[in-house]
């Protein structure tokens, strides 16, 4: 297995405060489903992928960007961009 340069955080997270961690014009998070996809430049210009899934039900009050968010895959490889990764995430997303 690849070892990561990014810290994909395990869960706990939401998309809502995801957005604090990603840069606008480089990185990608978006929802697919009942998965949320998430595509992050690491500090060596490379781009790395993550699937997330719901550890909260969005229909117990919660809107789905405030639901929790657990880690169920990273990516063992590096893409030249989001479209890429975000391209493995759909691949991988179930």
């Amino acid at each position: 297995m690849k070892k990561h340069l990014i810290n994909f955080p395990d869960n706990g997270i939401s998309i809502e405060s995801y957005y604090d961690r990603l840069s606008p014009c480089n990185d990608s998070i978006m929802q697919f489903g009942d998965r949320v996809l998430v595509a992050k430049t690491n500090w060596k210009g490379s781009v790395e992928a993550a699937v997330y899934g719901f550890a909260e039900d969005p229909k117990e009050g919660l809107s789905e960007i405030e639901c929790r968010l657990e880690l169920l895959k990273i990516s063992d490889e590096t893409y030249a961009d989001a479209g890429h990764a975000i391209e493995w995430c759909i691949k991988n997303a179930h």
